[in-house]
């Protein structure tokens, strides 16, 4: 597969998974706020949780949809899984003094476990998306650098 396939391909599932997360998140904000609330969290994070997380999520999956600002999409989506994921792995690892509820209707079916894997797997996508549109961003770059010396 050509790596510009694979690229778009990893874009399009982050944007999928944090366009649908967030939105569900905002359309049902009173349920996200009361899950919200139910974190093994400190309750005056919660506000700013409520609010951040989806809002986070949805402008990390419009930096997804343009060339022109993809690159911090990534960047955004593997921040957004980093933390998703260490948080998951503290709930695994029993660092809480209970297990906090699930998440929303596209996860809750998991296991925390499953959870972890889920959010790993897509940690590594970012990852390998961000790989992949720093090699070919050189390669453009290159290549414009190369056009413009033998024109001159």
């Amino acid at each position: 597969m050509k790596k510009q396939t694979i690229l778009l391909t990893i874009t399009a599932l982050l944007f999928m998974l944090f366009l649908y997360a967030g939105l569900e998140k905002i359309l049902e904000l009173k349920v996200f706020a009361k899950d919200m609330s139910n974190q093994t969290l400190p309750q005056q994070w919660v506000p700013l949780l409520t609010y951040g997380i989806p809002t986070s999520e949805v402008f990390t999956a419009l930096l997804l949809c343009t060339e022109r600002t993809r690159k911090w999409g990534l960047y955004g989506s593997l921040l957004l899984m980093t933390v998703f994921t260490a948080y998951v792995g503290m709930v695994v690892m029993d660092l809480f003094p209970r297990k906090p509820c699930g998440c929303g209707e596209l996860l809750q079916r998991l296991s925390w476990t499953q959870h972890l894997v889920f959010n790993i797997v897509f940690a590594i996508l970012a990852l390998l998306g961000i790989y992949i549109n720093n090699q070919l961003t050189k390669k453009d770059t290159t290549a414009s650098a190369t056009i413009r010396v033998a024109a001159s």
